[in-house]
């Protein structure tokens, strides 16, 4: 059985819990030390201060999602291009070869039957020359191996390209949720801060 990539997990996981808790801890650990200034106000200020650090990530990481997916897509318009002005070139060898290959053939056969040869003069030698010529291009042509080149590049790119899409959206996910979490936390701190505080210290 194999076992878990730590790095996965790191990815996955850890990094976004570690990422979630951390302004929780520090709103967490600032609240606790306002409310135990013995001020009120102190303590409803604080809630302020995360709506204001909320509403800032809100804007802020919807921009960076923007650009990030931007970015990719931008990324993969490009390769595509490369990738198919590539492919476009392998294919007009191909068919070059594959013509020329053709007529060739042509030419053999017009010569046995007496015909005029529309591709080279009715010369057995220069005839089978031009035909040993083609026969040496075709087995030196790495027109298949190139091509299965391209298409594993295009194949591994657009793989690239879905998992960075599978790994954006969670965090995009998480993102919205922590701000949206810490937007109605400060907005309920600064609003009723103060009531809270006067109720704790009443009990």
């Amino acid at each position: 059985m194999k076992s878990p990539d730590v790095r996965k997990i790191w990815d996955k996981h850890l990094r976004q819990i570690l990422f979630a808790s951390l302004p929780m801890i520090f709103f967490g650990i600032l609240s606790v030390n306002a409310f135990h200034s013995k001020t009120a106000e102190g303590f409803a200020r604080i809630g302020g201060l995360i709506m204001v650090y909320a509403i800032y990530n809100l804007s802020r990481s919807r921009e960076k999602y923007i650009a990030s997916r931007d970015q990719w897509e931008n990324a993969r318009s490009a390769k595509f291009h490369k990738l198919f002005f590539q492919w476009d070139n392998l294919q007009r060898e191909s068919l070059n070869l594959t013509f020329d290959m053709h007529a060739s053939q042509i030419a053999q056969i017009n010569k046995h039957l007496g015909q005029e040869n529309p591709f080279i003069e009715n010369d057995d030698a220069l005839i089978e020359e031009f035909c040993r010529d083609i026969e040496r291009r075709r087995n030196n042509s790495t027109v298949e191996e190139r091509s299965k080149e391209l298409l594993g590049q295009l194949s591994e790119f657009e793989n690239q390209y879905i998992n960075a899409q599978k790994t954006l959206q969670p965090w995009t996910k998480l993102i919205w949720r922590l701000e949206v979490f810490l937007l109605l936390w400060g907005s309920l701190q600064s609003t009723y801060g103060t009531v809270f505080y006067d109720w704790l210290k009443n009990l």
